[in-house]
Protein backbone atom coordinates (compact mmCIF):
# COMPACT_ATOMS: atom_id res chain seq x y z
CA UNK A 1 0.00 0.00 0.00
CA UNK A 2 1.28 3.47 -0.89
CA UNK A 3 2.75 5.62 1.86
CA UNK A 4 2.09 9.33 2.31
CA UNK A 5 4.38 11.71 4.19
CA UNK A 6 3.18 15.16 5.18
CA UNK A 7 4.54 18.42 6.56
CA UNK A 8 2.82 21.51 7.92
CA UNK A 9 4.81 24.75 8.26
CA UNK A 10 3.99 28.32 9.20
CA UNK A 11 5.28 31.63 7.86
CA UNK A 12 7.60 31.96 10.86
CA UNK A 13 9.51 28.89 9.57
CA UNK A 14 10.34 30.63 6.28
CA UNK A 15 13.79 32.23 5.80
CA UNK A 16 14.03 35.83 4.57
CA UNK A 17 16.50 35.16 1.76
CA UNK A 18 15.87 33.29 -1.49
CA UNK A 19 19.15 31.40 -1.89
CA UNK A 20 17.33 28.09 -1.36
CA UNK A 21 15.45 28.62 -4.65
CA UNK A 22 16.88 27.54 -8.00
CA UNK A 23 17.45 30.06 -10.78
CA UNK A 24 14.29 28.94 -12.58
CA UNK A 25 12.25 29.19 -9.37
CA UNK A 26 13.53 32.70 -8.70
CA UNK A 27 12.52 33.64 -12.23
CA UNK A 28 8.98 32.42 -11.52
CA UNK A 29 8.92 34.35 -8.24
CA UNK A 30 9.98 37.58 -9.95
CA UNK A 31 6.93 37.40 -12.22
CA UNK A 32 4.55 37.55 -9.24
CA UNK A 33 3.41 41.12 -8.62
CA UNK A 34 1.55 40.83 -5.34
CA UNK A 35 3.43 40.41 -2.02
CA UNK A 36 0.81 38.06 -0.54
CA UNK A 37 0.99 35.74 -3.54
CA UNK A 38 4.80 35.80 -3.44
CA UNK A 39 4.81 34.98 0.28
CA UNK A 40 2.36 32.10 -0.09
CA UNK A 41 4.27 30.67 -3.05
CA UNK A 42 7.59 30.83 -1.16
CA UNK A 43 6.06 29.15 1.89
CA UNK A 44 4.62 26.35 -0.25
CA UNK A 45 7.95 25.74 -1.99
CA UNK A 46 9.91 25.87 1.27
CA UNK A 47 7.54 23.33 2.84
CA UNK A 48 7.84 21.03 -0.19
CA UNK A 49 11.65 21.15 -0.23
CA UNK A 50 11.83 20.54 3.52
CA UNK A 51 9.56 17.52 3.08
CA UNK A 52 11.55 16.12 0.16
CA UNK A 53 14.96 16.47 1.83
CA UNK A 54 13.57 14.90 5.01
CA UNK A 55 12.18 12.01 2.96
CA UNK A 56 15.62 11.54 1.38
CA UNK A 57 16.99 10.85 4.87
CA UNK A 58 14.40 8.10 5.36
CA UNK A 59 15.07 6.72 1.89
CA UNK A 60 18.82 6.61 2.50
CA UNK A 61 19.64 9.04 -0.30
CA UNK A 62 22.50 11.50 -0.42
CA UNK A 63 21.55 14.87 1.03
CA UNK A 64 21.17 17.78 -1.35
CA UNK A 65 20.93 21.53 -0.90
CA UNK A 66 17.44 22.99 -1.22
CA UNK A 67 18.55 24.92 -4.33
CA UNK A 68 19.38 21.63 -6.10
CA UNK A 69 15.75 20.53 -5.78
CA UNK A 70 13.25 22.31 -8.00
CA UNK A 71 9.47 22.45 -7.71
CA UNK A 72 8.13 23.52 -11.09
CA UNK A 73 4.61 23.59 -12.55
CA UNK A 74 3.72 21.09 -15.26
CA UNK A 75 1.34 21.70 -18.18
CA UNK A 76 -1.63 21.44 -15.78
CA UNK A 77 0.05 23.78 -13.28
CA UNK A 78 0.52 20.89 -10.84
CA UNK A 79 3.81 20.92 -8.89
CA UNK A 80 6.50 18.49 -10.01
CA UNK A 81 9.74 17.83 -8.12
CA UNK A 82 13.09 17.68 -9.91
CA UNK A 83 16.66 17.00 -8.83
CA UNK A 84 19.30 18.43 -11.15
CA UNK A 85 16.50 18.84 -13.74
CA UNK A 86 15.58 15.13 -13.56
CA UNK A 87 12.05 14.29 -12.35
CA UNK A 88 11.87 12.59 -8.97
CA UNK A 89 9.96 9.26 -8.78
CA UNK A 90 7.15 10.37 -6.48
CA UNK A 91 4.18 12.73 -6.55
CA UNK A 92 3.75 15.80 -4.36
CA UNK A 93 0.93 18.24 -3.74
CA UNK A 94 1.15 21.68 -2.11
CA UNK A 95 -1.36 23.98 -0.44
CA UNK A 96 -1.05 27.26 1.46
CA UNK A 97 -3.51 29.49 3.26
CA UNK A 98 -3.56 32.08 6.05
CA UNK A 99 0.15 31.96 6.88
CA UNK A 100 0.49 28.18 6.72
CA UNK A 101 1.94 25.76 4.18
CA UNK A 102 1.07 22.09 3.71
CA UNK A 103 2.75 19.53 1.46
CA UNK A 104 2.33 15.79 0.94
CA UNK A 105 4.52 13.22 -0.81
CA UNK A 106 3.27 9.86 -2.10
CA UNK A 107 5.99 7.28 -2.55
CA UNK A 108 4.50 5.21 -5.39
CA UNK A 109 3.91 8.05 -7.84
CA UNK A 110 0.11 7.72 -7.89
CA UNK A 111 -1.96 10.90 -8.36
CA UNK A 112 -2.42 12.79 -5.10
CA UNK A 113 -3.90 16.08 -3.97
CA UNK A 114 -3.89 18.01 -0.71
CA UNK A 115 -5.56 21.15 0.54
CA UNK A 116 -5.43 23.43 3.56
CA UNK A 117 -8.39 25.55 4.67
CA UNK A 118 -9.33 27.43 7.81
CA UNK A 119 -12.52 26.97 9.81
CA UNK A 120 -14.62 29.93 8.79
CA UNK A 121 -18.25 30.76 8.06
CA UNK A 122 -19.47 29.76 4.60
CA UNK A 123 -22.64 31.38 3.32
CA UNK A 124 -25.74 29.43 2.43
CA UNK A 125 -25.39 30.70 -1.15
CA UNK A 126 -21.81 29.38 -1.37
CA UNK A 127 -22.83 25.94 -0.10
CA UNK A 128 -25.85 25.71 -2.44
CA UNK A 129 -23.77 26.79 -5.45
CA UNK A 130 -20.76 24.52 -4.96
CA UNK A 131 -22.02 21.51 -2.97
CA UNK A 132 -24.17 18.57 -4.05
CA UNK A 133 -27.62 18.21 -2.42
CA UNK A 134 -26.27 15.41 -0.20
CA UNK A 135 -23.33 17.56 0.91
CA UNK A 136 -25.63 20.50 1.56
CA UNK A 137 -27.80 18.29 3.77
CA UNK A 138 -24.73 17.01 5.63
CA UNK A 139 -23.87 20.58 6.60
CA UNK A 140 -27.38 21.79 7.44
CA UNK A 141 -28.34 18.72 9.47
CA UNK A 142 -25.20 18.91 11.62
CA UNK A 143 -25.24 20.63 15.02
CA UNK A 144 -24.81 24.39 14.57
CA UNK A 145 -21.41 24.33 16.31
CA UNK A 146 -20.07 21.88 13.69
CA UNK A 147 -21.49 23.41 10.51
CA UNK A 148 -18.54 25.69 9.67
CA UNK A 149 -16.08 22.85 10.23
CA UNK A 150 -18.04 20.40 8.05
CA UNK A 151 -18.59 22.96 5.28
CA UNK A 152 -14.88 23.76 5.07
CA UNK A 153 -13.96 20.08 5.35
CA UNK A 154 -16.13 19.29 2.34
CA UNK A 155 -14.73 22.23 0.39
CA UNK A 156 -11.13 21.30 1.23
CA UNK A 157 -11.76 17.67 0.28
CA UNK A 158 -13.18 18.75 -3.08
CA UNK A 159 -10.08 20.84 -3.75
CA UNK A 160 -7.85 17.86 -2.89
CA UNK A 161 -9.74 15.52 -5.22
CA UNK A 162 -9.63 18.03 -8.07
CA UNK A 163 -5.87 18.39 -7.55
CA UNK A 164 -5.50 14.59 -7.68
CA UNK A 165 -7.38 14.73 -10.99
CA UNK A 166 -5.02 17.57 -12.03
CA UNK A 167 -8.07 19.67 -12.88
CA UNK A 168 -8.07 22.32 -10.14
CA UNK A 169 -11.28 24.35 -10.26
CA UNK A 170 -11.70 23.85 -14.00
CA UNK A 171 -14.34 21.20 -13.20
CA UNK A 172 -17.72 21.78 -11.62
CA UNK A 173 -17.13 21.16 -7.91
CA UNK A 174 -20.46 19.32 -7.76
CA UNK A 175 -19.00 16.62 -10.02
CA UNK A 176 -17.13 15.43 -6.91
CA UNK A 177 -19.14 14.28 -3.88
CA UNK A 178 -17.66 13.98 -0.40
CA UNK A 179 -19.14 11.63 2.20
CA UNK A 180 -18.57 12.97 5.74
CA UNK A 181 -21.43 10.89 7.15
CA UNK A 182 -19.41 9.45 10.04
CA UNK A 183 -18.14 12.88 11.01
CA UNK A 184 -16.24 13.20 14.28
CA UNK A 185 -13.09 14.98 15.40
CA UNK A 186 -10.04 13.84 17.32
CA UNK A 187 -6.30 14.50 17.22
CA UNK A 188 -5.41 12.00 14.50
CA UNK A 189 -6.02 11.49 10.80
CA UNK A 190 -9.51 10.28 9.92
CA UNK A 191 -10.58 8.52 6.75
CA UNK A 192 -12.82 10.18 4.19
CA UNK A 193 -14.24 8.98 0.87
CA UNK A 194 -15.13 10.79 -2.33
CA UNK A 195 -16.45 9.92 -5.77
CA UNK A 196 -16.37 11.69 -9.13
CA UNK A 197 -19.46 11.21 -11.28
CA UNK A 198 -17.71 12.73 -14.29
CA UNK A 199 -14.77 10.32 -14.12
CA UNK A 200 -16.71 7.40 -12.60
CA UNK A 201 -13.96 7.03 -10.01
CA UNK A 202 -13.62 6.70 -6.24
CA UNK A 203 -10.99 8.50 -4.17
CA UNK A 204 -9.46 7.59 -0.84
CA UNK A 205 -8.83 10.37 1.61
CA UNK A 206 -7.69 11.49 5.02
CA UNK A 207 -8.37 14.63 7.00
CA UNK A 208 -7.48 16.20 10.33
CA UNK A 209 -7.77 19.45 12.28
CA UNK A 210 -4.51 21.28 13.06
CA UNK A 211 -4.19 23.85 15.87
CA UNK A 212 -8.03 23.86 16.08
CA UNK A 213 -8.01 26.24 13.10
CA UNK A 214 -6.62 24.56 9.99
CA UNK A 215 -8.30 21.72 8.11
CA UNK A 216 -5.89 19.43 6.23
CA UNK A 217 -7.15 17.02 3.58
CA UNK A 218 -5.37 14.48 1.36
CA UNK A 219 -6.87 12.40 -1.46
CA UNK A 220 -5.38 9.70 -3.66
CA UNK A 221 -6.62 7.43 -6.42
CA UNK A 222 -5.46 4.37 -4.42
CA UNK A 223 -5.86 3.36 -0.76
CA UNK A 224 -2.99 4.50 1.45
CA UNK A 225 -1.74 4.00 4.96
CA UNK A 226 -2.43 6.75 7.48
CA UNK A 227 -0.27 9.76 6.54
CA UNK A 228 3.10 9.88 8.32
CA UNK A 229 4.34 13.14 9.85
CA UNK A 230 7.78 13.77 8.43
CA UNK A 231 8.92 15.77 11.47
CA UNK A 232 8.48 12.72 13.70
CA UNK A 233 10.37 10.25 11.47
Amino acid sequence: MAEIYWLFQEASDLPDENDWLSDRERALLEKMKFPQRRGEWRLGRWTAKFLITSYFKIDGRKQYAFSEIEILPDENNAPRAFLHQNPLPFKISISHRAGAGFCVLQTQNHPIGCDLEIVEKRSDVFIRDYFTPHEYSSVMQAPLKDQSLIANLIWSAKESVLKALEQGLKLDTRSVEISPDDFHVNDSWLELRAASSEFNQEFYGWWRLKHKRYILTIFSTVPTEEPLPIQNI
